[in-house]
């Protein structure tokens, strides 16, 4: 079975999401920045970093040198990341590759683009 870790979850998110794929291990936000995360790591398959993981847990995950995947969206995006990886883990799953997800070995082919800085008009240069 692949393991897998989904770190940066607020406590009741970890819970939903342990509840819905069993084996998955969760850690909340306030947790994953302590001194239990490199036996967490030991043996992972595979990290999914959630948009609110802290930069020093983001860090530390890069330096283990297990595979990661961060993801920009939210419970839908780490849900169907789950459902990729487990082969459909939970009822009704889908097979859907989340759209805003970067691949941890630094290869990007769907980088998500950078969001404008201002919606009306272009900036002119001077």
């Amino acid at each position: 079975m692949t393991r897998i870790v989904v770190l940066g979850l607020l406590p009741q998110q970890a819970r939903i999401l342990e509840r819905e794929f069993p084996g998955v291990r969760c850690m909340s936000k306030e947790r994953s920045d302590g001194k239990s995360l490199p036996g967490l790591l030991r043996g992972c398959d595979l990290v999914l970093l959630s948009k609110w993981t802290p930069h020093r847990t983001q860090d530390s995950v890069k330096r283990a040198g297990v595979p990661w995947l961060f993801l920009a969206g939210g419970m839908t995006s780490l849900r169907r990341a789950l459902e990729e990886r487990l082969g459909g883990g939970r009822e009704g799953a889908s097979s859907l590759e989340p759209a805003d997800a970067i691949d941890g070995s630094g290869a990007d082919p769907q980088a998500p683009l950078q969001r404008r800085r201002h919606a009306g008009r272009p900036r002119s240069r001077a």
